[in-house]
């Protein structure tokens, strides 16, 4: 039973993790953007690239992808990025139950889950 109960895991985190993949990596590809992007630098007009990072960021901010004359409906990417949301906790919880149950050295996934708590608190803190 605990083999089955494994499998079933493993196969949600993967199949969530690969459904929702690209749209993670294009809202972490944005942000990063938006992020390292000074507001003059998002403002003038750049290269395919540039035109493209303003084009999907604006996801971020107006929940459409902008297209002129287009009728968005917002709750319709609302609810995808909702959707999403709820995907990549469970997806995140599965990874770490999953590394619980399948490492012997257990205090190694307690320690790197502790550093990955503390090192962005004091990166936070200290900043």
């Amino acid at each position: 039973m605990k083999i089955k109960w494994m499998l079933l895991l493993r196969r949600t985190h993967l199949y969530l993790g690969v459904f929702f993949s690209p749209l993670l990596l294009m809202f972490i590809l944005t942000g990063w953007w938006q992020t390292v992007t000074t507001d003059e630098e998002k403002e003038r007009e750049g290269g395919f690239f540039h035109e493209l990072m303003k084009s999907f960021s604006s996801v971020h901010t107006d929940d459409s992808y902008p297209r002129p004359n287009a009728h968005h409906h917002e709750w319709v990417m609302k609810t995808l990025v909702v959707s999403m949301c709820v995907a990549l906790i469970l997806s995140i919880l599965l990874g770490l139950v999953l590394a619980w149950q399948t490492t012997k050295g257990k205090w190694r996934v307690v320690l790197v889950l502790g550093l990955g708590i503390l090192v962005p608190a004091l990166v936070l803190y200290f900043t």
